[in-house]
């Protein structure tokens, strides 16, 4: 059995006796049309958390969401289920140009296929971005990186803060090279609780 069926059992086992079986079904259909990924399933997960705190309760719709989640946070670890690269706290501030405007966002997060990015006011997924990425001995790498997810302040509750999860895009394999060697360099320090990485803010 796989997650989209796992999802689809916790939708069904809060639902089924206190919904009509059409909003059951939209719900259910919410998961089908999801993406393979741990993006686009929280994704899922807020927006059938906005759907039932409209149209049903708040209470549920909040259960709801916790047992998606935490399911989906689970599976994120499991075998066939890991990201492709391994993913490192990264509290770093960075240059972010979209349409020609730059902004200074902060990070969460980071990996060499992508990062998630705080942001009271989150980009539309879909959204492509330019960021510069400060690595150690006040080296920069600048990507482009396009939102596969997004999470305003009003959302649903959630362990990320408000902000945009990113994707890289068209990295050259040196790029990927490089962020990969920064990420390994702060793996060990991430396990042993000592990940205390300073350095130069982006250039404006």
């Amino acid at each position: 059995m796989g997650i989209k069926d796992d999802l689809k059992n916790i939708i069904q086992d809060h639902f089924r006796e206190v919904t009509s079986s059409l909003f059951l079904d939209k719900s259910l259909a919410i998961i089908d049309e999801s993406a393979q990924s741990r993006e686009s399933f929280m994704a899922a997960a807020d927006k059938i958390y906005k759907r039932t705190e409209l149209f049903i309760d708040f209470g549920l719709a909040k259960r709801v969401y916790e047992d998606l989640t935490a399911h989906i946070e689970k599976s994120d670890m499991q075998p066939g289920q890991r990201r492709r690269y391994p993913r490192v706290t990264w509290h770093r501030d960075v240059e972010v140009v979209h349409a020609g405007t730059s902004y200074k966002l902060s990070s969460e997060d980071l990996s060499a296929g992508g990062m998630y990015l705080k942001a009271a006011e989150p980009l539309p997924v879909g959204s492509e971005l330019r960021i510069t990425l400060p690595l150690e001995n006040e080296r920069f790498i600048s990507v482009t990186g396009t939102v596969v997810f997004a999470k305003a302040s009003s959302g649903a509750p959630s362990s990320n803060p408000p902000g945009m999860g990113i994707k890289f895009k068209g990295l050259r394999d040196e790029e990927v090279k490089m962020l990969k060697q920064h990420v390994e360099r702060l793996l060990p320090q991430e396990v042993s609780g000592t990940s205390k990485e300073t350095a130069p803010s982006p250039r404006a």
